[in-house]
């Protein structure tokens, strides 16, 4: 499955820790193109949902490096510190496009995180080797923000029964968080944007007739609504991770 045609029914579990074999690190590919360093696979450079999950062992230094595209980076799995940041489950990032990051100094536990984008990319340019090409890049560019934002998901308080918008911004970049009781319907909301992804943060949902836990996510397109779904016992945390475009509508949460 790959694209922005995807159906609005479709949920990804994040998939089992990849056999990192003695490498630092290693890739689960899950929707979409593969995100390599060759620039001439399928799909690459493209309007497409890519969302993998990538894990690194403990000790490991992940340095400054930048994208091409937009992108958020859920944590899932074990903590790290990330530049300024400590990173544990919850922790959800987004850096725009040409915009260095890092480092990421990954603890003594493995450190997994889910990769979340609405246009392929073929892999990281790392500073300070990669300065002139960012230099070029952004000379050749339109003008768009470089933020670079963290967020504790899990920490952020919530009365539960709505949507709450940790982030909207006019570009469309939107992160927004619902809390839900026990048994209580997924409030309606749609995605604008250039897409995004539906994400079970806390806690279970049921949805087409299926159990999806904390980790499992769904890729929408922009104007895709949000599926019929339900908490699960013990109640859940969902969030809309919505990617910018230049002029982008905000996601509309409705009744």
């Amino acid at each position: 499955m790959s694209g922005l045609d995807v159906p609005a029914s479709v949920w990804i579990d994040a998939p089992p820790p990849p056999d990192l074999g003695g490498r630092p690190g290693g890739a689960a590919h899950c929707l979409g193109p593969p995100s390599g360093r060759e620039t001439d696979v399928p799909g690459y450079g493209v309007q497409v949902h890519q969302a993998f999950l990538a894990e690194f062992a403990p000790d490991f230094t992940l340095g400054v490096h930048f994208h091409h595209v937009d992108q958020f980076q859920w944590f899932v799995r074990g903590s790290a510190q990330f530049a300024a940041h400590p990173v544990s489950p919850g922790v959800l990032r987004f850096a725009d496009r040409h915009t260095p990051y890092g480092p990421l100094v990954v603890s003594d536990e493995n450190i997994a995180f889910m990769t979340l984008r609405a246009a392929s990319d073929s892999g990281a340019h790392f500073m300070p080797g990669a300065q002139r090409e960012l230099g070029t890049e952004l000379e050749a560019a339109d003008r768009s923000p470089r933020r670079n934002r963290t967020w504790d998901l899990i920490a952020t308080e919530l009365e539960p029964g709505h949507w709450v918008d940790v982030c909207a911004a006019s570009d469309g970049m939107r992160v927004s968080l619902v809390e839900l009781d026990e048994a209580t319907p997924l409030p309606r909301i749609t995605m604008a944007g250039s897409g995004g992804y539906l994400a079970v943060v806390r806690g279970t949902i049921h949805a087409d007739g299926r159990l999806v836990a904390a980790g499992g996510f769904m890729p929408l397109a922009a104007h895709a609504a949000s599926p019929d779904a339900v908490s699960g016992r013990g109640g859940s945390r969902v969030g809309l991770f919505q990617l910018p475009q230049s002029a982008a509508v905000n996601a509309v949460e409705g009744e």
